[in-house]
């Protein structure tokens, strides 16, 4: 028995139709491609992008939710609710963004749930369901059992 290793034959139909195809992606790439390189004078600087009200001092997080998120974020809040006001005041003062970490974002996104809990109020705002904005520095006032945010010039 002798083994046969040529690829099989398309019939011809097949192959017209996969040639129209791959014309037709190729045409449309290179269509998209000169749109973007004809309109790229018209793409938004960043300084467009970035809404009036966040400063240079604001931080930001992209996040994309995942399975499993949710619970993750109520055992986070959990341990928030440990905390005196003043701690959750100091420990939202140590964040920083390194990178893009998801369960850091999971983290401010179970603060910020917190922050409304406790003060009708967060230092975190949240644009659409994907972008997580730090505010800036916060301080608690005891007697008004409330927050501010620091003047950071």
């Amino acid at each position: 028995m002798s083994e046969n290793n040529s690829k099989p034959k398309l019939h011809p139909s097949l192959k017209k139709i996969g040639n129209i195809v791959l014309n037709f992606l190729n045409t449309s790439m290179n269509y998209w491609n000169s749109e973007l390189t004809k309109n790229s004078h018209k793409l938004k600087k960043e300084s467009e992008i970035i809404p009036k009200n966040i400063s240079k001092k604001t931080i930001s997080q992209f996040y994309v939710m995942q399975d499993g998120d949710l619970v993750k974020v109520r055992i986070l809040r959990k341990n928030l609710k440990n905390l005196s006001n003043q701690q959750l005041v100091e420990f939202f003062n140590t964040l920083n963004i390194a990178d893009d970490n998801h369960e850091q974002a999971l983290n401010f996104i179970a603060q910020h749930q917190e922050f409304y809990a406790r003060f009708k109020k967060s230092p975190f705002e949240i644009e659409g369901s994907h972008l997580i904005i730090l505010k800036g520095k916060i301080n608690y006032i005891d007697s008004e059992n409330s927050f501010t945010f620091l003047n950071e010039n």
